[in-house]
C-alpha cells in the first residue's frame, strides 16, 4: 500500500531473504487476461481511517516470517 510497484519476481526475492533459502521459482503460464502491473494506492484509507504503514514492505515481510517462526510455523 505504498503506491510503489513491486514484481512478483522481485517480492519472491524478498520473501527468499527473509526466510533464508534459494529455493528457486516455479514459473507457470501467464494467465490471460491477467493484471500485468499494479500498484496500491492508500490515499482514500489514509484519508477515511487514519491509517498508513509504518515500515517499508521489505521490514514487514522479515517481520511476519519471524512471528510465524515464532509461533512454530
Amino acid at each position: 500500500g505504498t503506491g510503489r510497484e513491486v514484481s512478483t519476481s522481485d517480492a519472491f526475492a524478498l520473501v527468499q531473504r527473509a526466510v533464508g533459502t534459494d529455493i528457486a521459482a516455479t514459473p507457470r503460464p501467464e494467465v490471460r487476461d491477467a493484471v500485468k502491473r499494479m500498484a496500491l494506492d492508500i490515499s482514500t484509507t489514509q484519508r477515511v481511517l487514519g491509517w498508513a504503514p509504518e515500515m517499508p514492505l521489505e521490514e514487514g515481510i522479515v517481520h511476519t516470517v519471524a512471528w510465524y517462526r515464532s509461533h512454530g510455523m
